[in-house]
Parts: structure tokens; sequence; C-alpha cells
């Protein structure tokens, strides 16, 4: 399947895609090797997960710019008048 890779909403969805399979460990690579006495098991995969998730926040951001969403990367923090709908209790003793 070809991806438009001008479209940041494709590019984010085979981005996205990749990450998972690269989380799943379907891209893990096995290599057994065996001796007389011995088994030894190596797993490794070529992806850089780091970079690849890095690659697909930026994708993610830039789609959600182009179709007017908010930025699901976007770290909100509320405060705790905000938390609390902006009332603030003081109780007297």
């Amino acid at each position: 399947m070809a991806v438009d890779w001008t479209d940041p909403c494709a590019r984010a969805n085979a981005l996205r895609g990749a990450y998972y399979t690269l989380l799943s460990g379907a891209q893990e690579q096995e290599i057994r090797t065996r001796t007389l006495d011995a088994e030894e098991v190596v797993r490794f995969n070529a992806a850089d997960k780091d970079a690849l998730l890095v690659e697909l926040t930026a994708a993610e951001s830039e789609c959600a710019r182009c179709t007017g969403q908010p930025d699901p990367n976007r770290r909100f923090r509320m405060s705790y008048r905000e938390l609390i709908g902006g009332r603030h209790r003081r109780h007297h003793l």
C-alpha cells in the first residue's frame, strides 16, 4: 500500500502502524546458535523505536494542525482552581 508522504495524516497512520508493529515484536529478529552443550538466543530489531516515535508525534501534530484539531501530543496542566471548577473555598475556624 503506497502512502502519500506529503499528507501528514496518511504519514501519521503509516508511522503509527509501524510503531505498534515494532512494539508488538513482529519485526523482531531472532538468531539461535547451538553448540554441543548450549543454545544461545539473541533477539534484536533494526528499527530505532525512539526515532520512529519522534517522527510519529511530529506527523500527528502536523495532521492535527491541518485538520483544525487540538494537538494530541500537547500536554495540558490544570491548576487546582480549574480542577475544582474555579471555586475556591476557605475554611474559617
